[in-house]
């Protein structure tokens, strides 16, 4: 799994506070080993690239977690939107 971000701006909410606004881009390929290691969990290979792209608002809460808005792209992307668009939680331990 590897992923890219750009900084794009710092939104300012006051004279101190700053939300860094981060484009992703993340892209995960992957082969599964040794199934019979892994009881009553099913796994499928990822054949193709999983990708996704999104938004992320940084240093919310604790200048620690985030909130992140992703849409799926690709061979694994759905025929629904919003079955496409996920909302994550960002930790970024970056500022310790």
């Amino acid at each position: 799994f590897a992923s890219a971000k750009q900084q794009f701006f710092n939104l300012k909410l006051g004279k101190k506070f700053q939300i860094p606004i981060v484009g992703v881009y993340k892209i995960g390929l992957g082969k599964f080993e040794h199934e019979e290691l892994h009881h009553n969990l099913e796994f499928k290979n990822m054949n193709s690239p999983f990708q996704e792209v999104g938004l992320e608002l940084n240093n919310l809460i604790f200048r620690v977690l985030g909130v992140g808005l992703y849409y799926r792209i690709g061979a694994y992307q759905f025929n629904q939107f919003d079955r496409d668009l996920s909302v994550k939680a960002v930790l970024n331990l970056s500022n310790f």
